[in-house]
């Protein structure tokens, strides 16, 4: 009964679900496969897609070739739905613990699977009874959260992974004993991202609806743990005072990125190296031979200071006042806070290939009412100038 849970389907948004006609000419593949109580579910009322009359339908089969399908009745044919890209990349080729540790619960549908703790972050060990929570919105099938147990530089955590929005939270179960490497630091929060390869080259206009299709929406926002503002987080009030969500993707010689800030008070009055005493953002890059890189990104006032990037930290010492000329970067005001997009050509990083970058932390930074940084949010819990607090990024 090893079967793949996920199959990577095709890239998109979302995927089609089968049309009636389809589910009439597989009638007796499904009539039979539901006939094997040893290897289906029936969950009757299951209703995950709110008409208030919907079976849900769980197939876990050994002789079919996905071992997880889900269906949807439709009076009396019943609808294949499809899993969503991000949830197939997660997941890869876990398999299904058991058929009956299968239902529905708050409108998601919770499983247990046997999962690879390692897939989720490198340096974690074991193999566990896994849980996890997927939901059905827009005719798909997402991986909503993840809920396991591992290892960790010897200390057993628990791990709540919040899929939708890239994080992963870590509850270590002893306290006492710093988890980390050299330093020895704790792991809070951590952010895995995937971008996307572009098909086609994309103007640099601060225009949000084009990503849409383009990449995985990326959402960065404080938690009820506090801990994904890393500085300042007694001067932050709400997620109206700083948040936001971002999109990154990719081609053979550029990083794309896209960030859509809600900031209740925009404050910047400042260009090169004192831009930090405004609202900025900046980015975190770690590449598999130890180097790092924060670059800075101005979104200007939109007036007379214009968007600009700079770099100031490199490879593995800081600098300062070093303008990246060559990252192009746009910027507009919005009635929340601002977007800002930047493409930022590997040769800037004196880099030549994307996969030699395997770590990557946004860092929001907010200044409301002095000249000096505020509050940071950030999308792994960052320690300055340390290669392993950054989050994962995954080129694909």
């Amino acid at each position: 009964m090893k079967r793949a849970l996920f199959y990577f389907l095709m890239v998109g948004i979302s995927l089609l679900t089968f049309a009636n006609e389809d589910w009439k000419k597989d009638k007796f593949k499904w009539e039979n496969l539901l006939a094997d109580k040893n290897n289906s579910k029936i969950i009757t009322a299951g209703d995950i897609n709110g008409d208030m009359k919907d079976d849900i339908v769980i197939l876990y089969n050994k002789s079919s070739n996905e071992s997880l399908v889900a269906l949807i009745s439709n009076k009396d044919s019943y609808e294949k739905i499809n899993f969503d890209f991000s949830s197939s990349d997660v997941i890869g080729s876990s398999e299904l613990k058991d058929v009956s540790k299968i239902k529905v619960e708050n409108n998601q549908i919770k499983c247990l699977l046997n999962f690879e703790i390692n897939k989720l972050m490198n340096n974690m060990s074991g193999t566990s009874e896994t849980e996890l929570s997927i939901i059905y919105t827009e005719n798909t099938l997402k991986l909503n959260k993840i809920i396991t147990t591992g290892n960790k530089y010897g200390s057993i955590c628990q791990i709540d992974y919040d899929v939708l929005n890239g994080h992963i939270l870590y509850n270590y179960l002893q306290k006492k004993e710093k988890v980390g490497e050299i330093n020895g630091y704790y792991y809070d929060s951590y952010s895995r991202v995937i971008a996307r390869k572009l098909s086609s080259e994309i103007p640099i206009n601060s225009d949000l609806n084009k990503w849409v299709l383009i990449s995985k929406e990326n959402k960065l926002e404080n938690n009820i743990s506090n801990i994904n503002i890393t500085y300042g987080f007694e001067k932050w009030r709400n997620n109206f005072d700083i948040t936001g969500k971002y999109y990154l993707s990719y081609d053979n010689e550029n990083i794309y990125i896209i960030v859509d800030v809600i900031d209740d008070i925009f404050k910047q009055s400042n260009s090169g190296d004192k831009m930090l005493k405004g609202d900025h953002i900046e980015l975190w890059f770690g590449t598999e031979s130890n180097d790092k890189y924060q670059i800075g990104l101005n979104p200007g006032n939109f007036n007379n200071i214009k968007p600009e990037a700079l770099l100031w930290f490199n490879k593995s010492s800081a600098t300062s006042k070093k303008a990246l000329t060559s990252v192009t970067v746009n910027s507009k005001k919005t009635d929340e806070g601002y977007v800002l997009e930047a493409k930022i050509p590997l040769k800037s990083l004196n880099l030549s290939q994307i996969n030699e970058i395997n770590k990557f932390t946004l860092v929001l930074s907010d200044s409301d009412f002095s000249d000096n940084q505020e509050k940071v949010l950030t999308s792994s819990s960052l320690t300055w100038g340390s290669l392993y607090s950054l989050g994962e990024i995954i080129w694909k």
